[in-house]
């Protein structure tokens, strides 16, 4: 079989291989890097770290205001209808949202932190509060993922995810 779809089904064959082979990837990573995390700061330490990246995660998800996922929905469909100025606005849009968003999110958070000595031991407070820094930068990766999904490049969505954020926390915080 030749011509177009068997071309789409080959190139369908090798971008699920490749995320497949990505998602493996970083699952190793993520084990790796909490055996050496663990071992690196201790019980207690990795617990914290633990509790502060939850916050992150969570927050993170958040801060993008459902963008990180109706873009995948608009943006194609935009395109579809070509209308790119519609998706030019949507792009603009949710980026100075989730941005600005995410950043008033993270100081609120932070702010919340330094007064919450009550119900949090001051050993959790700093570390959660350095934790709110990623906030933002989490929030942009989330949205920036669903942009590249949305348009179909589909291992520049994966890789930051499964691959970078993991290898950067393995250099910078293992390593440094």
């Amino acid at each position: 079989e030749s011509g177009p779809a068997s071309h789409n089904l080959a190139s369908l064959r090798r971008d699920a291989s490749l995320a497949f082979v990505l998602r493996v990837a970083g699952a190793g990573l993520a084990y790796l890097l909490q055996i050496l995390l663990a071992r690196s700061i201790g019980e207690h330490g990795y617990g914290i770290f633990a509790f502060a990246w939850i916050w992150v995660i969570v927050l993170g998800r958040a801060g993008t205001f459902g963008f990180g996922e109706s873009v995948v929905r608009f943006i194609p469909k935009y395109e579809q209808h070509k209308l790119p100025g519609a998706a030019r606005a949507f792009l603009s849009s949710s980026r100075r949202i989730v941005a600005a968003g995410s950043i008033l999110m993270a100081l609120l958070a932070a702010a919340i932190l330094q007064v919450s000595s009550a119900f949090l031991t001051s050993q959790y407070i700093w570390p959660l509060t350095l934790a709110m820094l990623c906030l933002p930068l989490f929030a942009a990766q989330e949205l920036y993922e669903g942009i590249a999904r949305a348009k179909g490049w589909n291992m520049l969505a994966l890789v930051p995810v499964y691959v970078d954020r993991k290898s950067v926390v393995l250099g910078w915080g293992v390593g440094g």
